[in-house]
Formats: structure tokens, sequence, C-alpha cells
């Protein structure tokens, strides 16, 4: 008896299930690298902890989140978890905005970050170019 599938397809199937989670785990490796970049070169004065605790990302496909980090606290300070939420919030808005293919989002979730950065102190810049730079090399690579 003959398999009524397509061995070539089913090849192909596994391909690209591979490839998937290649481009998913260097987008992982990229927002991890991003948030520890963004917490450890921030010279800002975070008095509540907020603004970093709000420091995370997702890596998104086709809308839905796939994996997702930071958005932690580091055990100094106040009650940060006004900061994670604010964080966690603000990338399901912007999900909503990328709902095709693979996306990785970094966010500084409290609203007054970009406030912080006007007056000179970095919150996301550093960190953003870091990324662009890793995902260029990454999947040059590939």
């Amino acid at each position: 008896m003959r398999p009524t599938w397509n061995p070539n397809g089913l090849n192909k199937e596994l391909l690209l299930a591979n490839a998937g989670r290649v481009i998913i785990n260097r987008l992982v490796y990229v927002g991890e690298n991003a948030v520890k970049v963004a917490r450890e070169s921030g010279a800002y004065n975070d008095i509540t902890g907020n603004l970093r605790a709000s420091i995370g990302f997702a890596v998104l496909h086709n809308g839905l989140t796939v994996a997702e980090g930071g958005f932690e606290t580091d055990g100094n300070g106040s009650d940060k978890a006004t900061g994670v939420r604010q964080g966690r919030a603000l990338i399901d808005r912007l999900a909503i905005e990328y709902s095709n293919g693979y996306v990785l989002i970094v966010v500084a979730g409290m609203q007054y970050a970009a406030a912080v950065e006007v007056r000179g102190k970095d919150v996301l810049t550093g960190a953003s170019i870091d990324a662009k730079y890793m995902l260029n090399q990454l999947f040059k690579a590939a």
C-alpha cells in the first residue's frame, strides 16, 4: 500500500517549522540582550523602580505572542508592579498593529520614558541601536 501523503511535503513542513524556531530563538536572544542593555546603561534616577521594571520584550508570530521577557523587578526599592503592568499593556497595544510575520517588540512601558529620553538620559535608544545591529548580524549569517 502506498502512503497517501507526500514525503516531500512533509520535509518542506519540517524545514519551515525548524526555520521558524530559529527565527524565534534569534529574536528572543536579541530581545533579552536589549532588556539587559537598557537596564544596565540607563543613567537616570529610577526612584520607584517602575521605569526599569517596565522594560521588556515580546516576540510575535502572526500576531500571537510566542515569547516574552524582561518586566522583572530587581528586588530593590518599592513595589514595581506598576512598571511591569504598564510594560505588558504597551506590548499588548503594539501587538495589535503587527499581526503578520515574525516581530520583536522592545518597550519601556512607563508613560514618562520618552520624557526621560528627551532630557538626555538613555532609556531605550542605546538598546535599540544594539538590537538593530545584532539583528542584521544574526540574520545576515543565516
